[in-house]
């Protein structure tokens, strides 16, 4: 990634990126901290508490997967597949694998291998961790591609509409009419997402550059809205 970018280093942009998602999806209560341009961000695989440190039990979708190297790209149907079956509640999980994908999408954060996603056993539950390494990839002078995508699992053509993708996911009937509809709800956060990066300093050009895809991701979410039912209740 472009080392200085009108002053500011690419550290310092994906502090503000963390900063800018930390309501629509889980993150650390505590944000990312800036010394110079070096951005330090709270760990979130221990707990330190009483002068002892207790590591939390977590594990990449990548070793879920079982996958020995860097090269393999599972579709994120099998991703989700995998989350679904360690989670304490599948449901809630997919929704927010789902909510953060769409992240990816708007914001152009094009670094997700199977490495940047993990699960974590905290409170008793195993719940996807914290989000972690979210920044504005397409800077990246090295061009990182996008590389988990939503293959057909027949065809292993992609899907890039979310009509298509929840349609395919297998899940029950009633909790993909939820996904959808919390989806949709999901629509009116992203709107504002111009509004929050300008808040949080995210640069202006990046802003500038990422409307089209936040339109786009708006567009899809609110076609998901459920239909109304508009039989004579009498």
């Amino acid at each position: 990634m472009h080392g200085v970018r009108e002053g500011q280093t690419c550290h310092i942009c994906e502090a503000h990126y963390m900063r800018v998602t930390i309501a629509p999806v889980r993150t650390h209560p505590e944000v990312p901290t800036l010394h110079g341009d070096i951005m330090l961000p709270p760990r979130f695989d221990r707990i330190a508490h009483g002068g002892k440190v207790a590591r939390l039990r977590q594990e990449s979708v990548a070793s879920l997967l079982r996958l020995p190297g860097f090269d393999l790209r599972p579709s994120l149907f099998e991703v989700v597949a995998a989350i679904r079956r360690v989670v304490t509640d599948p449901a809630a999980e997919t929704l927010e694998f789902i909510k953060r994908d769409v992240l990816d999408l708007a914001m152009r954060n094009t670094d997700n291998h199977a490495r940047n996603t993990a699960v974590q056993l905290t409170g008793g539950k195993v719940q996807l961790t914290p989000l972690f390494d979210f920044a504005p990839l397409y800077l990246d002078s090295q061009l990182t591609p996008r590389a988990l995508r939503w293959y057909r699992p027949d065809t292993r053509m992609e899907f890039t509409d979310w009509g298509d993708v929840l349609a395919a996911l297998p899940v029950p009937g009633d909790e993909r009419l939820t996904l959808g509809a919390a989806l949709c709800r999901f629509a009116a956060q992203l709107e504002r997402l111009p509004d929050i990066m300008d808040l949080h300093g995210v640069d202006s050009d990046i802003v500038e550059f990422l409307i089209p895809s936040i339109d786009t991701q708006v567009r899809q979410l609110k076609a998901l809205e459920p239909p109304h039912d508009t039989r004579d209740a009498s």
